[in-house]
């Protein structure tokens, strides 16, 4: 089945479910931590926004946390389009304190090809933000998405606004 997905202003068609790589299947809870199949060391997973001093890295830390507690081996990190070096926003912060989450030490950082190369799984906010990502590695098109779109392939219906953990939440369910 193929997925039709709208960059820029242009159409492309892309067979994402045979001969690449897929997105990482969500394991339930186990004791030790899974390694990607086929890969025999943790996952990368790239999460990308606009400034990398809000949504990327929030939904970065919630995305790691998840990992770690169901067991999964992975590595979470996230980038912006914009320049980097800059603390993320307040609100942010605050928001991530409330869920046990301190992301004080956190300094956006621009997206560069190296770490799109390096991620076997690239998560963007918006459209845009996964072209971006993959004019800088056309090779990593197979293996990235947006939220929305990794959520409705993985046929997660949230009922109602519902807030990011508990969102990513579903998909480990």
């Amino acid at each position: 089945m193929g997925v039709v997905s709208r960059f820029g202003g242009g159409r492309f068609l892309a067979a994402r479910d045979g001969g690449g790589r897929t997105p990482p299947r969500w394991a339930p809870r186990y004791a030790q931590p899974i390694q990607a199949p086929g890969l025999g060391r943790p996952y990368r997973i790239l999460v990308i926004c606009t400034a990398n001093q809000c949504r990327s890295p929030m939904a970065a830390a919630l995305l790691a946390r998840e990992l770690r507690e169901v067991g999964v081996a992975g590595g979470v990190r996230s980038a912006g389009l914009l320049e980097g070096g800059r603390p993320a926003w307040p609100e942010a912060r605050a928001a991530m304190l409330e869920r046990g989450i301190d992301l004080s030490g956190h300094q956006s950082r621009r997206i560069e090809p190296q770490l799109v190369a390096g991620a076997d799984l690239v998560l963007g906010m918006t459209r845009e933000q996964v072209r971006e990502a993959v004019a800088l590695h056309p090779v990593a098109y197979e293996r990235s998405f947006t939220l929305k779109e990794l959520v409705r392939r993985a046929g997660v219906q949230p009922r109602g606004p519902q807030p990011l953990d508990a969102r990513l939440a579903h998909l480990t369910a």
